[in-house]
């Protein structure tokens, strides 16, 4: 896949501000406007301010790369510093989107799930790299919100040197009281033509209406459809 280097200038005087990476410059740069992260970064702040006066960066692809992005990233990052340019990046590059913050270079373990170890790393981003996926997605094990990552490895946090337990299965959905007819199959008949039909569904292809009006009219919300057909339950 392509890797595309950007920069992002001040419209103002056109002072080069930010350097950064994405495989989508396009989606990259409606991230920078509208995003929201829970982290408010120096380019972030900028941004905003820009965007109060009415302003927004400009974004220009310098370079491009297949395969290994990162070395690049911190080569033109390092360059325009050196180039006297007064960047708003506060890390080296290389990081990807989920660089910036601490939590992405914590130790992580990775295990089978059956609970085998299989390999220490010294941060999620180096975990997810080796599986070929994302750090959100190893931080999302980590914290417990899913159980395993890509349904086949568990990780914790932190250098583990021993073997776990084995992950717990998945439990399936139980529906509590659930109904023994669903309302959209229950019996209904249509008032002036005397005809009763076994759900909602069939009287909705019958007349060649949706289902939603005829539920409507059985629920008080309208009286009758556009042809003058109201509807009871039966």
């Amino acid at each position: 896949m392509k890797t595309y280097i950007y920069i992002l200038q001040d419209p103002r005087n056109m002072l080069i501000k930010y350097v950064g990476k994405s495989n989508n410059p396009h989606r990259r740069f409606l991230s920078h406007l509208w995003g929201h992260p829970k982290n408010k970064s120096h380019c972030y702040k900028w941004i905003q301010s820009l965007k109060k006066k009415d302003l927004k960066p400009i974004m220009t692809v310098i370079d491009e790369i297949d395969g290994d992005w990162e070395w690049l990233e911190q080569y033109w990052i390092e360059q325009f510093k050196q180039w006297g340019c007064n960047l708003v990046n506060h890390t080296k590059g290389g990081e990807g989107a989920y660089g910036a913050g601490q939590w992405n270079n914590v130790p992580v373990t990775l295990f089978t799930k059956e609970g085998v170890l299989i390999k220490q790393f010294e941060s999620q981003k180096a975990c997810a790299k080796y599986l070929n996926t994302t750090p959100g997605n190893v931080k999302a094990c980590i914290n417990g919100k899913n159980i395993l990552l890509l349904k086949q490895y568990q990780v914790k946090a932190g250098k583990i040197k021993t073997n776990i337990s084995k992950a717990p299965s998945y439990k399936p959905y139980e529906w509590r009281n659930k109904p023994d007819i669903h309302w959209m199959s229950k019996k209904i008949k249509c008032v002036e033509d005397n005809l009763v039909f076994n759900s909602q569904t069939e009287a909705a292809t019958y007349y060649n209406i949706k289902v939603t009006t005829i539920n409507n009219i059985l629920h008080g919300r309208a009286k009758k459809t556009r042809n003058g057909k109201s509807f009871i339950n039966f």
